[in-house]
Parts: structure tokens; sequence; C-alpha cells
């Protein structure tokens, strides 16, 4: 019902069409802060899902490398300005920074009902 909800309120009609205001779900601005330096956090694109997507079959590959990749193609994703700090950080600031953007992805994505592998499904 709340999914609903939100987009009759990004509906806007006029005299002669109705208009989605797609702008209406764009989310608060995230940063991040490493080293006293803030980073902004993109919004959550398809790319990031994706990316998201090929870390979790990474990791079930048990290949590190690949993991590794899988992880900093996903900050590239959605704080391409901290890729080049990644290599600097501790493997706990990694993870965390790791944890934090997933929880990001499925929380946009359980919003509109949509579960791991799945894209939200329509009314």
């Amino acid at each position: 019902m709340e999914k609903k909800k939100k987009v009759e309120n990004a509906l806007v009609e006029s005299n002669s069409e109705e208009i989605l205001n797609l702008d209406a779900f764009a989310r608060r601005p995230i940063k991040i802060v490493y080293k006293g330096k803030t980073y902004p956090v993109n919004e959550i694109s398809m790319s990031a899902y994706l990316a998201l997507a090929r870390i979790r079959e990474k990791a079930l590959d048990g290949n590190i490398e690949k993991q590794a990749e899988a992880i900093i193609e996903l900050i590239r994703e959605l704080v391409p300005s901290l890729e080049e700090e990644v290599k600097n950080m501790n493997f706990k600031q990694i993870l965390t920074l790791v944890n934090f953007l997933t929880q990001e992805i499925t929380e946009v994505m359980s919003e509109f009902g949509g579960q791991e592998g799945n894209l939200p499904a329509g009314n």
C-alpha cells in the first residue's frame, strides 16, 4: 500500500496529461568521511545494483582476487571519488563500507517490493 501511495504522490496531473515525477524518488544525499575528507555517495543506479549482484556471485566463487575486483567495481559505481583511496583502507574499513553500500541498495530495492535477484513487482 505504501508503494502505491508514493507513486500516486509522484503523479502530477494537468489539463491534458499525466506526468510521473521521478525526482520525487530521489533519496537524501549521503556522504562518507575517510581521513577527514568527505565523499558523496551516488544515487543507487541499475549498474550499481548489477555490481552488487556480481559481488555476491563472486563471493560464492571463493576467488579473493575476483571478490576484490567486484568490491572496487561497486565503490566505483557509488563513490567514484573514493576509488583510489580504497587501496589505503584497512580491511575493516572496506568491509564496513561495502556493508553500508549494500545495505543502501537493499533498502532501495525492498522499498518497492524487490527481493534479492528480482526486480520490483508491478501493481
